[in-house]
């Protein structure tokens, strides 16, 4: 999947072991949506978001760990490393 440098949207869905976004994913520069959803154990976006410069949407849905209150605190570490992010959509339904 690194080598997918032009890759623009991802989707990651009903991964059950999925706990954090995987490291690669720094790796794709073009990425302009990054979808997680319905992943049971995701818990955080590692500081290696921060370097995807072309990411426009970040969505993360009905993923039971998530805290949406870390996202969406303004000065929290997540919502740091997320502030270049036109689009930041987090919901732990």
């Amino acid at each position: 999947m690194r080598y997918l440098t032009s890759l623009q949207n991802l989707r990651l869905a009903w991964c059950k072991n999925l706990e954090c976004q995987p490291e690669w994913i720094s790796c794709l520069s073009s990425l302009q949506s990054l979808c997680i959803i319905h992943c049971e154990r995701f818990r955080l976006l590692p500081v290696h978001v921060r370097d995807l410069t072309s990411l426009q949407v970040l969505q993360v849905h009905n993923c039971q760990l998530v805290v949406a209150e870390r996202f969406q605190d303004p000065e929290g570490d997540d919502r740091l490393n997320l502030q270049h992010i036109s689009t930041v959509d987090v919901a732990a339904d």
